[in-house]
């Protein structure tokens, strides 16, 4: 395992896969990583990072959840997504770090059955709410429709390099 630090100056591009020994899909998404990275000519790294052993580069790019993989050029994030990938979505993060400015590469934003099934949450609590006349329940319908909804609808954040410690210090602007 290397460290995923740039030697200072360096403007290379990188690929962060951040797994846990423990989690599964880690281990299903590893060895498609590892085909992609194999052969390369584009200079892009792969760079595997267990979080067990690396917890300070896990809290200086902000990981939450495993497997995370950061497509990085030099020292700017350029996207992120966090679980399984296709072998597909796993070039498109190899080609996004190819890019010196953050692009709109695939980011996870949950399937479409999972929003199937918040909003039919939403509609049972709801429903219950209203038929047995009980506020609590239409309030959480409510509550759990809106925020779905603003989940859903918001675009995507991509947290600015500064954030995750990457970018310059604020008295250096």
């Amino acid at each position: 395992m290397t460290d995923e630090r740039p030697a200072p100056g360096v403007d290379e591009p990188r690929v962060l896969a951040f797994v846990a020994p423990w989690c599964g899909p880690c281990h299903r998404l590893s060895p498609v990583l590892e085909e992609v990275a194999t052969g390369r000519t584009d200079g892009v790294r792969l760079e595997l990072v267990r979080v067990d052993e690396e917890p300070d580069a896990v809290a200086r790019h902000g990981v939450r959840a495993t497997p995370t993989t950061i497509a990085v050029h030099g020292d700017v994030e350029i996207t992120r997504v966090v679980g399984g990938m296709t072998s597909a979505q796993v070039e498109q993060v190899f080609a996004a770090a190819r890019t010196p400015t953050p692009s709109q590469a695939p980011r996870r934003r949950g399937s479409p059955v999972d929003l199937a099934l918040r909003l039919g949450v939403a509609v049972v609590l709801t429903v219950a709410g209203l038929v047995l006349a009980q506020p609590v329940l239409l309030g959480a319908g409510v509550v759990v429709a809106v925020v779905t909804a603003v989940f859903t609808l918001r675009p995507a954040r991509r947290p600015p390099p500064d954030e995750l410690g990457m970018g310059p210090a604020s008295g250096d602007r």
